[in-house]
C-alpha cells in the first residue's frame, strides 16, 4: 500500500492541516512526506482509491492502467482536502 497525490510534490511533509485533522482521528502523520503519481506508480496498481472524482479521472487517462478503481467516500462524493 502506498500513498500518492496528483498535485503533490515528492518529499514534502504533510500540511500542518492535515497533520491536525489525522490526529484528530488518532493518527500521526509527523513522518509523513508526499509522493506523487506517476505514470509508472499507477500503471503498476492494483486498486487506486480516490479522494475525488478527479484523482479517478487522472487515474484512467494512464493507458497502461488495468487495476480497479473506487472513491473513499463511494461513488456518489468527493472528500474534502484537509490542505
Amino acid at each position: 500500500v502506498t500513498s500518492a497525490g496528483v498535485a503533490a510534490t515528492d518529499g514534502s511533509p504533510a500540511s500542518l492541516e492535515a497533520v491536525a485533522a489525522v490526529a484528530e482521528r488518532g493518527a500521526d502523520l509527523s513522518c509523513h512526506t508526499s509522493t506523487q503519481a506517476t505514470v509508472d506508480l499507477l500503471a503498476r496498481a492494483d486498486e487506486v482509491i480516490g479522494m475525488t472524482r478527479s484523482h479517478l479521472a487522472t487515474a484512467l487517462k494512464i493507458p497502461s492502467f488495468s487495476g480497479s478503481f473506487r472513491l473513499l467516500a463511494g461513488m456518489e462524493g468527493d472528500l474534502e482536502d484537509p490542505y
